[in-house]
């Protein structure tokens, strides 16, 4: 198989963290530190002091992958599934690795953790399926911790795979990195997916997301928010950020956002175009609100280069008569 030594080095980045005592009461969160406590609510959304905190992990069974396990231990995550219970547990890494990472799909879980044991630094080598049919991890219905771990995805061409898939439920990832490397075709690193019942909150500290075809995160159906925080996203020919058309949520007022990024302390980089604001024909889109805090959109290369490339939003009524409005 390929050298994955020059990979893993790149994939462990030396990325700055921020101190309990820097950044003050709860929620706690990179690129908010320098904000009053009564700002924090015009940056941070009311449901990440639930999703940034880490007591729902008291109480929870620990399951121990290892490339050389003891007694009680196991050597893959796919190995360890079946042995979570219903209300949930940690997966916890221990050692480097590379760790092989075949296509994991949670299903029904509550709270499953991924996390890199105290010490070590793991690195997960995805292997996706021949058809890219399946992405290295999937969730439904439950919540996604993912911390202190390195993701990897080679590929001989072709698009570049989806990493994590977020389907009507919540993901966190702190101090992590996603790296996609050999594609000739873009994909997404980190897919949301809501619908009508199911919200989808996605919170992204201290993340590296990068490829040279590899939109960091897409923004699907009309519930959906982004957090993100002290982070760095390189997409190379592909869009950083893309919201995907929706139509608006039949359960929120008209007018009401129902779709949101926040991005505080981040830098995005791209060689074609920052966000895609891809309304796909619909008449009626959900509502989208973006923020930036101290973040900065980076073009790099000698072609031109789009901040935003808004596709297919309808114009409104005075717009379309000339008023200024």
């Amino acid at each position: 198989g390929p050298d994955l030594t020059e990979f893993q080095q790149q994939a462990t980045p030396e990325i700055p963290t921020t101190s309990a005592e820097e950044t003050g009461p709860l929620p706690e969160f990179p690129g908010a530190d320098h904000l009053e406590e009564g700002d924090r609510g015009d940056w941070l959304p009311a449901w990440s002091s639930d999703l940034l905190s880490d007591e729902r992990l008291e109480g929870l069974p620990v399951f121990v992958v290892s490339d050389a396990p003891e007694p009680g231990e196991f050597r893959s995550a796919s190995d360890v599934l079946g042995q979570v219970p219903q209300s949930g547990g940690i997966i916890e890494f221990a050692g480097a690795g590379p760790f092989q990472l075949a296509p994991l799909a949670i299903r029904e879980k509550g709270l499953v953790m991924l996390r890199a044991q105290e010490g070590s630094r793991p690195l997960l080598t995805c292997v996706p399926l021949a058809d890219g049919s399946l992405p290295a991890i999937s969730i439904s219905n439950g919540l996604l911790l993912i911390e202190g771990i390195d993701f990897l995805t080679f590929v001989a061409g072709g698009p570049s795979p989806t990493v994590i898939q977020v389907n009507e439920s919540r993901l966190r990832m702190r101090d992590c990195s996603i790296t996609v490397a050999g594609a000739t075709e873009s994909g997404t690193a980190i897919e949301l997916n809501s619908n009508e019942q199911r919200r989808v909150e996605c919170a992204l500290e201290r993340v590296i997301v990068r490829g040279d075809h590899l939109t960091a995160a897409s923004l699907g159906g009309p519930r959906v928010d982004l957090l993100v925080g002290n982070s760095l996203l390189w997409s190379g020919t592909a869009p950083c950020v893309r919201l995907k058309g929706s139509a608006a949520s039949i359960s929120a007022p008209a007018g009401t956002p129902t779709r949101g990024m926040r991005l505080l302390a981040t830098t995005c980089c791209s060689q074609s175009i920052g966000i895609e604001l891809d309304c796909d024909g619909i008449n009626n889109p959900a509502g989208f609100e973006l923020n930036l805090l101290r973040s900065v959109f980076a073009h790099v290369g000698e072609q031109p280069g789009t901040w935003a490339d808004v596709i297919g939003w309808p114009l409104d009524e005075s717009a379309e008569s000339g008023d200024p409005e």
